[in-house]
């Protein structure tokens, strides 16, 4: 089944879409800022195109995880709301790409729009037709717009130290790899969600459930409720061990881009503060989970035992009640002789061990 992944609390992103979205590389937030505190957002030299909706639809995404991340530090939270820089790398692409992102940044982003670098064609034919695209350079009135001829003029304005490689800076970020463990937190989210789900239908049943008036009834629901537990107590071990996995691996590849020398890029330590996160809530969730069945459980128990109880206790009322009728039924025979009177009590002492081992 397809994870969803909701956007702004309204429209919803299935997981495949969004690693379509994702695997482009239209767009990406390094996590880095400059020193004046403006978060950077990156359109590389990819090639790729996207539709409107698609770009939309990306970018939500993307200051959405973004937000996420930076609303658990005050002082992040406080620079988010700051006005970004945004870097278009289009040395190897064309002037009608320009166009379009252009116009694209001009209808629509998430946050207001500090700077905007362009790293413009490199191509002899696309040399020759800049001319032709100044009027789409020179409307461009919604934010301040800077034409570099470089890298080395890029750098200028932005210290390679914040910068990807890509763009001659020195922060790493393998975008690949980056996806696919978005896919996973992604993933790993969605599958907290169901636990929750389950857990809430689950607390809701156990909550509602009538003490029974039988001994069986009382055995059948503690029996179906140690099921459903069960079951989703190996929801948890599945999902807190695929998240130990995931963790290892992040790390993993962090660990070895430190042993090349390259600076891991923010938005990748993220990734690992979000999975830690995931794991500790849900190892936080078990706990309190197991606390509540515990508690119901040693409830269920009791009932359990008051009903044995009471059964014994009816079957020893209807036996001393059988015993009484017996009694009252026979003649009492207290034997016309030493002999007739020892038989009499030998059966009278006999009748009372059974009487006493019902």
């Amino acid at each position: 089944m397809d994870c969803i992944i909701e956007l702004d609390g309204q429209r919803k992103l299935g997981i495949q879409r969004l690693h379509e979205l994702l695997i482009s590389r239209f767009c990406f937030i390094s996590g880095m800022k400059t020193l004046k505190g403006h978060p950077l957002v990156t359109f590389p030299d990819s090639r790729c195109c996207l539709s409107f909706e698609n770009y939309q639809l990306l970018l939500d995404y993307l200051f959405q995880i973004n937000r996420e991340e930076s609303d658990l530090s005050t002082e992040d939270n406080n620079l988010i709301r700051q006005e970004w820089i945004v870097i278009v790398d289009r040395r190897q692409d064309r002037w009608s790409s320009v166009k379009t992102i252009l116009s694209f940044l001009v209808n629509y982003f998430p946050e207001p729009i500090y700077l905007v670098i362009l790293l413009k064609p490199e191509g002899v034919l696309q040399r020759a037709i800049e001319y032709g695209y100044k009027s789409v350079l020179d409307g461009c009135e919604k934010f301040r717009l800077h034409i570099c001829q470089s890298l080395s003029s890029l750098h200028e304005f932005i210290e390679p130290d914040f910068l990807t490689m890509d763009l001659g800076g020195s922060v790493h970020h393998n975008h690949d790899d980056w996806t696919n463990y978005r896919i996973e937190i992604e993933r790993m989210k969605s599958s907290a969600r169901v636990i929750a789900e389950s857990l809430g239908d689950f607390g809701k049943c156990l909550r509602e459930t009538e003490l029974p008036n039988d001994v069986q009834t009382t055995e059948k629901v503690l029996e179906m409720q140690q099921h459903e537990r069960d079951a989703i107590k190996e929801d948890f071990r599945i999902s807190i061990r695929k998240g130990l996995q995931l963790l290892r691996q992040v790390r993993q590849t962090e660990e070895s881009s430190n042993i090349d020398h390259q600076h891991p890029s923010p938005c990748s330590l993220q990734n690992i503060a979000a999975i830690e996160r995931m794991i500790a809530q849900l190892q936080d969730t078990e706990k309190s989970f197991d606390t509540f069945w515990q508690k119901h459980r040693l409830r269920l128990m009791s009932c359990l035992e008051l009903r044995r109880f009471e059964d014994e206790f009816r079957k020893l009322q209807n036996s001393f009640a059988k015993h009484m009728h017996r009694l009252e039924e026979q003649k009492i025979e207290l034997g016309n002789s030493e002999s007739s009177a020892a038989r009499l009590a030998l059966e009278h002492r006999d009748y009372r061990a059974d009487a006493m081992t019902d």
